[in-house]
């Protein structure tokens, strides 16, 4: 007998299976902004975890940067910032690239420049600045006071993508 779902009232995200091997992996298709901007009327700060629901009412997992590209992206957000452990996007030396264009990210994704895990980040980063955020920042989670850096500092403290 399969389970029976009940569609979560608070649900932020529906979601398309992404591939019948991968079990119950989502993409997101539609985010709720209305539930966002609720919380965010309140002077709270809403966690959203990176789950979603399919039509089937089944709860999918999402990969978290994809989550934050989709709903950065429905509420035409200005930045969109992913923290990692890793310092930010790195050049050929290994050096940090404080700032980079999307096409200089794909010239380095083509000369496998960046590479593995790094992929679905900056994929999630590409599809954020094409579709109306005006800039993502990428940085390292394991810096102290990182995200205040990015924000109030002309230099930022990793790699700040822009179209």
């Amino acid at each position: 007998m399969q389970p029976q779902f009940i569609r979560k009232k608070n649900n932020i995200i529906e979601v398309t299976p992404e591939a019948k091997e991968l079990g119950f992996v989502g993409i997101p298709k539609k985010i709720n902004n209305d539930l966002i901007k609720k919380i965010l009327n309140k002077k709270q700060v809403p966690i959203v975890s990176p789950l979603g629901l399919g039509n089937d009412n089944h709860p999918y997992n999402i990969n978290g940067d994809t989550a934050a590209g989709a709903i950065a992206k429905s509420l035409k957000s200005r930045r969109l910032l992913l923290m990692t452990n890793v310092e930010g996007v790195l050049d050929k030396d290994k050096k940090l690239i404080n700032e980079i264009t999307s096409t200089e990210v794909l010239k380095m994704v083509e000369n496998n420049i960046i590479t593995e895990g790094m992929i679905p980040k900056i994929n999630t980063c590409l599809d954020a600045v094409k579709n109306g955020v005006t800039a993502v920042g990428i940085i390292d989670g394991r810096k102290q006071h990182s995200i205040l850096f990015e924000i109030f500092s002309d230099k930022g403290s990793g790699t700040l993508i822009r179209k």
